[in-house]
């Protein structure tokens, strides 16, 4: 099993390192949309992005925000990070990641969902 970095240990994270970003949605000035892309702190490789917080209002849901945010954040992956990961317990949300390309993933830990990016360019 993999170590947590220690940022990750601490609950800090900064979306500082190379390859990493938050991204944004703003619908008439107002922030409707949240995700982040991080450098995976549970894997042991470094070229294992993980897909964060993403997060739409509910008044802004089912009309694609999600769908662009997470296109967005696979986009800026590419090329960074050979695999993305992610965790989620809602299965709204992982029928979206599915529909974008993720593969449900029952054998790692805190992982739900993985997107090889290798060969997909």
């Amino acid at each position: 099993m993999a170590t947590r970095s220690r940022a990750a240990e601490r609950g800090i994270n900064r979306f500082d390192r190379p390859g990493e970003g938050l991204f944004a949605v703003r619908a008439n000035g107002e922030l409707v949309a949240v995700g982040g892309l991080n450098v995976d702190p549970y894997a042991t490789a470094p070229r294992i992005g993980r897909v964060r917080h993403v997060y739409v209002l509910a008044a802004y849901r089912r009309r694609g925000i999600g769908r662009q945010l997470v296109t967005e954040i696979v986009v800026a992956a590419r090329g960074r990070f050979d695999r993305l990961r992610l965790s989620t317990a809602s299965p709204a949300a992982g029928r979206l990641y599915e529909r974008l390309g993720f593969r449900p993933s029952s054998g790692e830990d805190h992982c739900t969902h993985v997107l090889e990016l290798a060969g997909r360019e």
